[in-house]
């Protein structure tokens, strides 16, 4: 019989272990990996806990000590703890490539919520326009209404036509909406 080698408890050559703060149990690695570092009720000290992903996408793991599971712990978090240190207050964690499971402290940076938001926008992570879940108005049509506008059509004929309110019009026409297109 051949004993099947988990991924997850494999080791990888060189790989550099940290303790990560408020949970002296746990280390996280530079590859992006939790493992347990002491051993703990039915565990043993380097055992990679299971990792699950929340709604949004993001791993976590459930840490315990003394036998009582804690709260869930994002990855990310617990290794930008362990490797850049306590996050300043009004910080966020950005994953500098758009990865959500690329947890290596080399693609995670401590930036603030506008930095973030900025970035994930450039990566094309933010719906936007037609992928927005409350779009009512499609490129083509923002486009049309555009030039509509610009042949001196007024804005109530033109929302009426498209069945909008004349302010989605109007917010269209000024850039407030769809300034990507």
């Amino acid at each position: 019989r051949t004993r099947r080698l988990d991924m997850a408890e494999s080791n990888i050559a060189d790989e550099v272990w940290k303790v990560i703060p408020d949970h002296p149990n746990y280390e996280a690695s530079d590859c992006g990996r939790i493992r347990r570092a002491t051993p703990g009720r039915g565990t043993r000290a380097g055992r990679v806990p299971k990792l699950k992903f929340d709604r949004v996408g993001y791993a976590y793991f459930t840490p315990s000590a003394g036998g009582v599971a804690g709260r869930h712990l994002r990855v990310h978090i617990a290794v930008a703890a362990a490797f850049h240190g306590p996050r300043p207050p009004g910080m966020s964690i950005d994953h500098v490539n758009g990865v959500r499971t690329d947890n290596r402290p080399s693609n995670l940076q401590y930036v603030t919520h506008a930095e973030n938001m900025k970035r994930a926008g450039d990566l094309g992570l933010l719906p936007r326009g037609e992928r927005h879940c409350s779009a009512r108005l499609t490129e083509a049509i923002v486009l049309a209404i555009r030039e509509r506008h610009a042949s001196s059509e007024t804005q109530a004929s033109i929302a009426r036509f498209y069945g909008v309110h004349i302010v989605t019009v109007n917010d269209v026409i000024l850039g407030k909406t769809w300034k990507h297109c």
